[in-house]
């Protein structure tokens, strides 16, 4: 899978990185809720802290990825090159 997040200029956008176990994962969900996912990873990518929540103590690093019907466990590299590492993506309900 392949995610594009074009950047203004000025604009940081983060990388984001994920293992073959959830692109596997991603590509056995409904197209709708994969996209669902691509979107959400996308704005994660631009403004990480904006478009996730703490996971436990709020140290800006171990955040959780919210959607309708997933959650996702994602670390957020601050030293260069930053990334986003999805650690676990899980089906709601």
């Amino acid at each position: 899978m392949a995610l594009l997040a074009l950047a203004r200029p000025g604009e940081h956008v983060y990388r984001l990185k994920y293992g073959p176990g959830l692109v596997a994962f991603q590509d056995s969900l409904p197209p709708e809720i994969s996209l669902e996912l691509t979107l959400a990873l996308a704005d994660v990518c631009k403004d990480p802290v904006a478009h996730t929540k703490p996971y436990g103590e709020d140290d800006g690093v171990m955040r959780r990825l919210i959607t309708p019907h997933l959650l996702a466990a994602v670390l957020i590299g601050r030293i260069p090159p930053m990334a986003v590492l999805v650690l676990d993506i899980q089906r709601l309900g």
